[in-house]
């Protein structure tokens, strides 16, 4: 009897123990569902509800995983706890770590298919992408899995997007719909689709999409929420504001998830803005603000408010001060970055005051290209960058103006200082006139005296100490030290004003060389850009046709309309390019022809032809020829040059502006081995030789001369043959005096 009542006992107090698992898995589920049900707030995380009822869930599992050491029960709470710790924030690599223990522990395991889709997200959010996607596409390809594939290929759309590769994210969805068609995957798939369009500005097509997705029974009303949002935003887009305004009313109406809702409201407050209504887009912006602090929503609403600002108002403060706000509100929100290049930008926009092309005609040119850019790129309104540049060409035409006024100023300064001048010397010679005058009548009133004085001492004694009286006084000369000054004075102002018009017409030469074909070079893949290449690109292309037919940029928005790669070069230097190409691909059948062809090559603009012409043309005639007197002005100009990099040093190789380095037997004027004739040529060589062939980019690689005669035999004063010389012997060389060597009888001297 004692026996049975203790079996009952050990029976009662097992079945309470299974029952208090029960119990506890129940609450388990329970906690989880509940925090499931409950929508994220406005920065898109957990409640502060929902994380308790996750972590009651985690703990309620470890009972149960702790009490029990395998079983379907064990099985579910490890799967429901890794949920909970991945739903719950902050714990990624806790929910990795138990998701990993339910794939090893429980292999045959229902999970093991969303456990594995579970833990490709937790690879992607700690930053191991190439791992997440590798699992997922290693799942799609196991049949085993049939039934999760949808679920997977949904993820790595998701992935795709998020990487924005539109196109293999595209691919993903389309396969879900086409292979899945009545699986609750091939709803999400729509709408991923439409999203997917709405980002690539597709807005026609994404509201297809999206619409399909609306007439659809059996999708969620969630989803369905979520697609006329984006409904909505395409409406914006595509400028059919009163549309948006009724789709987006009708969502605010219906949402009740707090993230969702901020979003919309944001993008009435955007349709507002944009239909004119300022006074209620103002206050929707300034209502969101305050309803969700420090949220993504507030964050994208400050961002929104600013471009209302400046774009709507032309506050640049106001909108600075907006976009400072983004960061404020949510460090990590979508408009963050954004928001600070445009703070940025807005900063540049106000340094254009007081600009003048004359005075700093860079500083001008440097503030609108980046102004432009930042319209273009950063502030997303390209009309205002094309106003910047036209902005650019017509200052030409202001500096053509000016021109004209200081040249009349000048002429104007020219004619009257040619008057003072005339005047100044009609002042001299009317001194001089009368200084003239005063002279004689001076000599004539003398001469009277004169005979007076010796007619008078006849009678009278002469008194020694009288005066000849001057009966004519001294005339003074005109004072003109005023129109020395003035003329003065108009000599500064005439260089002055000659300077100004040397530094215009400086500038206007500018302008037509150089600024105005880029400018609308810049225009033209600008217009391309967004896609208007017709007719606009083809007009300017017309334009500078005819205005500027030979020049670089010309050429370039050339290949830009044909779809060519564009290459900003001047067309002579490119047709010089391919003459020197063609010239390189005559050797080694027409040496002549390449030499002539090199030549002319000489006389082209460009430094770069004519330095590879001129190292072209050396080598030929000091190996391939071994006429080391042809190849000599080569080579001094090379060493004589600055910046002329490997063929510089390549030369120096060959000469070092006394001697020849390297010799060939019976040259004209010196000799060289078969071993380093063999080396620079091609053929096998001790690799130790110091001389190596070049390497040209331009195939300048010298081929062996086919057929070459044999070698004379070496004169007879040269006891061994020159061998090739290694690295460590020439520096040796390097080190001593090089010893000219007497030329053979029958040669002249070098020159």
């Amino acid at each position: 009897m004692r026996r049975y009542n203790l079996a009952i006992m050990i029976l009662v107090i097992l079945f309470g123990a299974g029952c208090g698992l029960s119990n506890t898995m129940y609450n388990a589920r329970n906690y989880f569902k509940a925090a499931q049900a409950r929508p994220l707030n406005s920065n898109g995380r957990p409640s502060p509800q929902a994380v308790e009822e996750y972590t009651k869930t985690i703990q309620k599992c470890g009972i149960i995983i702790s009490e029990r050491k395998s079983g379907k029960q064990v099985e579910e709470a490890l799967f429901l706890m890794s949920q909970a710790l991945y739903f719950k924030g902050n714990s990624a690599f806790q929910a990795k770590d138990q998701f990993e223990n339910l794939i090893r522990l429980f292999p045959e395991s229902e999970y093991i298919p969303d456990a594995n889709i579970f833990l490709a997200k937790i690879y992607r959010e700690i930053n191991q992408p190439a791992e997440a996607e590798s699992r997922l596409e290693a799942f799609i390809r196991d049949n085993k899995f049939r039934d999760y594939h949808p679920k997977a290929l949904l993820t790595l759309a998701d992935f795709e997007i998020l990487d924005k590769d539109y196109l293999r994210a595209e691919f993903w969805l389309q396969r879900i719909i086409t292979d899945y068609p009545d699986s609750k995957e091939s709803y999400e798939a729509y709408f991923l689709m439409g999203k997917n369009l709405y980002v690539q500005k597709l807005y026609e097509q994404s509201n297809r999409q999206l619409e399909q997705l609306v007439d659809i029974r059996k999708a969620s009303k969630e989803l369905k929420l979520e697609a006329r949002y984006y409904i909505a935003l395409n409406q914006l887009a595509l400028g059919s504001l009163d549309e948006g305004l009724d789709t987006i009313s009708g969502v605010i109406k219906n949402e009740v998830r707090a993230d969702k809702l901020s979003l919309a409201r944001v993008q009435k407050a955007r349709l507002l803005a944009a239909s004119g209504n300022n006074e209620a887009a103002q206050q929707e912006f300034d209502a969101i603000m305050r309803d969700y602090p420090r949220t993504p929503s507030s964050s994208a609403a400050a961002y929104f408010l600013g471009d209302y600002q400046f774009f709507k108002r032309g506050d640049r403060a106001a909108a600075t001060a907006s976009y400072n706000r983004v960061r404020t509100e949510s460090a990590t929100g979508e408009y963050v970055s954004r928001a600070q290049a445009k703070v940025t930008a807005l900063q540049q926009l106000g340094q254009g005051a007081n600009l003048n092309s004359e005075n700093n005609l860079q500083q001008f040119l440097d503030y609108h290209y980046l102004a432009a850019d930042n319209y273009e790129r950063v502030m997303e309104a390209p009309d205002s960058s094309f106003v910047l540049y036209q902005r650019v060409i017509d200052e030409r035409g202001k500096l053509a103006s000016l021109l004209d006024s200081v040249s009349v100023q000048l002429d104007s300064l020219l004619t009257r200082r040619d008057s003072l001048q005339t005047h100044l010397a009609q002042t001299a010679l009317d001194d001089s006139l009368r200084m003239a005058a005063w002279a004689d009548s001076s000599r004539l009133i003398q001469a009277d005296t004169l005979n007076i004085a010796i007619s008078d001492s006849l009678e009278v004694p002469a008194d020694s100490t009288a005066v000849v009286p001057d009966s004519l006084s001294r005339p003074q000369p005109t004072d003109t030290a005023e129109l020395q000054r003035l003329l003065g004075n108009l000599a500064s102002d005439i260089q002055a004003k000659q300077n100004r018009i040397s530094n215009i017409n400086l500038s206007l030469a500018r302008f037509d060389t150089e600024i105005i074909p880029f400018v609308k070079f810049v225009k033209a893949s600008l217009h391309m850009k967004l896609g208007q290449k017709d007719p606009q690109v083809a007009d300017i292309l017309s334009q500078m046709q005819t205005d500027y037919p030979g020049n670089k940029y010309t050429n370039g928005i050339r290949l830009l309309y044909n779809g060519q790669r564009v290459r900003i070069i001047d067309p002579r230097i490119e047709e010089a390019e391919a003459k020197l190409d063609w010239a390189l691909g005559l050797y080694p059948a027409q040496p002549d022809s390449m030499v002539t062809a090199l030549t002319d090559l000489l006389e082209t603009e460009s430094e770069e032809i004519k330095l590879k012409s001129r190292f072209r043309l050396a080598w030929h005639y000091a190996i391939e020829r071994a006429d080391t007197t042809s190849a000599l002005p080569y080579l001094q100009t090379i060493l004589e040059s600055q910046n002329t990099g490997k063929y510089g040093d390549w030369s120096r190789r060959l000469f070092d502006g006394t001697n020849f380095l390297i010799f060939r037997e019976a040259a004209v004027v010196d000799t060289i081995s078969e071993e380093i004739i063999g080396e620079l040529q091609g053929a096998e060589a001790d690799s130790s030789a110091w001389v190596e062939i070049p390497v040209f980019e331009d195939s300048l690689a010298v081929e062996p001369i086919e057929n070459e005669e044999p070698l004379p035999e070496l004169p007879e004063q040269i006891e061994e043959p020159v061998e090739a010389l290694s690295d460590q012997a020439l520096d040796l060389l390097d080190e001593q005096e090089p010893t000219p060597q007497e030329p053979l009888e029958e040669e002249a001297p070098l020159e």
